[in-house]
């Protein structure tokens, strides 16, 4: 771009100085040697012209390049990123296979209702069931695990205890207490 400019900015001044005397030359008393000197003077224009041409076609051959480059940096980066949304599409689509076969949707009342998505089995139904009738009566999760209203995977379903422990039993009466008040 440099070595463009430093030829077209020098040649602009020297097209506006040109465009200058021939305005000169024909608003005042023409001669013969002040004509010869512009047709002189407008032909090193334009072999200055053909220079900045060629300046021109090496800039946007540059240009090309450049962006060429760009663009294929920028392409790989797609296809990485859209290579990576792949391996997750495929990984979410195994997991939403793995949570769809079972949905349950239980209506409480006319405000509530529970849905449920996945359970692996009997016990894990059981299991969430017990955990989102909690939360239908207003309890949180616990953070000790193994209690009902403890927060788990899937995969923790299965080996969840469906009895309620001394945390759930408090839990609980927590709860009953604090709306009796």
């Amino acid at each position: 771009e440099a070595e463009f400019l430093a030829v077209l900015e020098p040649y602009n001044k020297k097209v506006e100085e040109f465009n200058r005397k021939v305005a000169a030359y024909n608003a005042g008393k023409p001669s013969p040697d002040r004509r010869r000197e512009l047709e002189e003077e407008s032909e090193r224009l334009s072999r200055a012209q053909s220079e900045v041409i060629e300046k021109k076609a090496a800039y946007d051959k540059a240009v090309k390049s450049q962006s060429t480059n760009v663009y294929s940096s920028v392409n790989a980066r797609i296809n990485e990123y859209n290579s990576l949304l792949s391996e997750i599409n495929g990984e979410t689509g195994r997991f939403n296979y793995s949570y769809q076969t079972n949905i349950l949707n239980f209506k409480l009342n006319e405000h509530r209702e529970i849905e449920i998505y996945a359970f692996p089995d009997l016990k894990g139904l059981v299991a969430v069931l017990e955990h989102e009738l909690g939360h239908s009566i207003g309890l949180d999760h616990t953070p000790v695990s193994g209690n009902i209203m403890s927060a788990v995977s899937k995969e923790e379903l299965t080996h969840k205890n469906t009895i309620l422990t001394p945390t759930d039993i408090r839990l609980m009466l927590d709860y009953c207490l604090a709306q009796s008040k």
